[in-house]
């Protein structure tokens, strides 16, 4: 999904007292409790406990609690444990409601379940409660009340708002049913934000930009947004950055001239980031693939030679939001290219990209008697999506000779069917760390992805082992380069002549 803000933004800043007490128990052995006064309570498992031991720590029993509480959420949601900090927020949301930003992280949560119309319901509801995207409604936010509007430039809260107006505007792109709103909140965010608060707020807009055709627009914002997100030293975001500029390319050309020229920068581009994942920026001389936007974006040579080398920093490659999705409608031949873009995330991600499940390295695993487990994933499966539909009726053919899983990725919603005729179906939202537990827990015989390059984390799950077969079929018109793709499903007037 597109690019999230979660912040823990001042938060020490909102000491108040309140009437309702909220009971804080300690860490012991089996699990950690925050108990609410009606006996509403999350309990935290040690294996939580442990990655936020210093804030659980910190919850106190005492009346100024607020702050600890939304502490503890925030470090149990960036570690992971996702439902936990929903909780934690919900039950914030229960005894503090008129503080109000909670609700911007209860929204991301939701779009990154893929709840899209549930996580704008939540973010609208924060910038209402600090009256408006332009601060000038009415206020029922205890902080705001005190100090102003976060909507406005020169309020000292102000990465309140930037950053709901920056998460709206994802939810915006993600259900990709309003643009003109996602204009309006991401400029906004930069009307009010100062510059180094805004490297998100310049990505979305660079996707949102793409999205309607301006790709030399595009191609600024991203550019702007790895620059401000590289001097944070937020290396990750700052390589998904870049690669989102490297792939950008026309969605459409007016000449077999101008397609040639766009394969040739894109090609160049991708040979520039390699260059920079072994070596960084050191022997940079000249920007050939336009890669740094130099006629456009004020960044001096020397700048980019500080650029350090980016190999294995690339933590998380679904953050690129989308593969190099339209180099591939050119109708020409494109394997080497894809393999090019498959050894460079191969420098930028460290080994952790290419798990393997763990059942295949089992020694029972041959000779153990069952049905054959086959899995199905894609970002297009759910609703009436024709991938969907061609996935349903191979099921429905061979059910009973074979076990069948679906994963659904992104926002679709599987239908009734797919749970009724297959052995398992289940819907993941963005959330890839799920998407991943739960290939590996399926122990499948088989995994068939019904397309890799329309959404980043489809094609991330693509680079790892979840089954001794894995097969692609023709989702999109090329095959992937990736090379634990053991099988590319085509058909003969599909495929190209391959150059002499």
């Amino acid at each position: 999904t597109s690019d999230i803000s979660l912040a823990f933004t001042d938060l020490a800043r909102i000491m108040m007292l309140c009437n309702l007490a909220i009971i804080a128990l300690t860490l012991c052995r089996r699990s950690s409790a925050v108990t609410a006064p009606n006996d509403r309570s999350v309990t935290i498992p040690p294996s939580a406990a442990k990655s936020c031991r210093k804030e659980v720590e910190e919850v106190k029993i005492f009346e100024e609690n607020h702050i600890e509480l939304m502490r503890l959420a925030v470090c149990l949601h960036v570690n992971g444990n996702t439902n936990l900090a929903f909780d934690m927020y919900t039950l914030i949301r229960h005894h503090f409601p008129t503080h109000s930003y909670v609700l911007v992280n209860m929204g991301i949560v939701h779009l990154k379940q893929g709840n899209v119309e549930k996580a704008q319901e939540l973010i609208e509801q924060y910038l209402t409660e600090v009256g408006g995207m332009h601060g000038v409604g009415e206020i029922t936010d205890e902080e705001a009340l005190k100090h102003g509007s976060p909507c406005h430039a020169n309020n000292i809260h102000k990465q309140d708002c930037t950053n709901a107006l920056n998460n709206l505007a994802a939810a915006h792109i993600t259900s990709g049913k309003n643009s003109t709103a996602v204009a309006a909140y991401l400029s906004r965010a930069i009307e009010i934000g100062d510059e180094s608060m805004l490297g998100d707020a310049y990505a979305n807009y660079g996707g949102h930009l793409a999205k309607i055709g301006d790709q030399d627009a595009a191609a600024d914002s991203l550019i702007r947004g790895f620059w401000i997100s590289l001097r944070k030293n937020r290396i990750d975001a700052a390589i998904a950055l870049l690669l989102r500029r490297a792939f950008l390319v026309p969605t459409v050309y007016s000449s077999l001239v101008e397609t040639d020229d766009a394969r040739i920068q894109f090609r160049q581009r991708i040979r520039d980031i390699t260059v920079l994942a072994h070596n960084g920026g050191n022997n940079w001389m000249e920007d050939k693939g336009d890669l740094f936007r130099l006629d456009n974006y004020e960044v001096s040579i020397q700048e980019i030679q500080g650029i350090p080398p980016l190999k294995g920093k690339l933590q998380n490659l679904s953050e690129i939001q989308s593969p190099h999705f339209y180099v591939h409608y050119n109708g020409l031949y494109d394997l080497p290219i894809q393999k090019e873009v498959s050894e460079m995330f191969a420098l930028l991600c460290p080994p952790s990209l290419f798990e393997v499940s763990p059942h295949l390295a089992r020694k029972d695993r041959i000779t153990k008697q069952r049905m054959k487990r086959i899995g199905f994933v894609s970002s297009l499966i759910g609703g009436n999506e024709p991938h969907g539909l061609l996935v349903l009726d191979v099921i429905r053919s061979l059910k009973g000779l074979f076990q069948f899983y679906v994963v659904s990725i992104g926002s679709k919603t599987l239908t009734t069917e797919f749970h009724t005729v297959s052995d398992g179906a289940y819907e993941v939202g963005y959330d890839s760390r799920a998407a991943r537990t739960l290939l590996m827990s399926l122990e499948l015989d088989c995994l068939v992805f019904a397309e890799a390059m329309n959404e980043a984390i489809v094609y991330s799950l693509g680079y790892q082992r979840f089954a001794p077969v894995q097969v692609l079929v023709m989702g999109s018109p090329v095959t992937s380069g990736i090379p634990t793709f053991d099988y590319f499903l085509s058909g003969d007037l599909l495929e190209h002549v391959r150059p002499s």
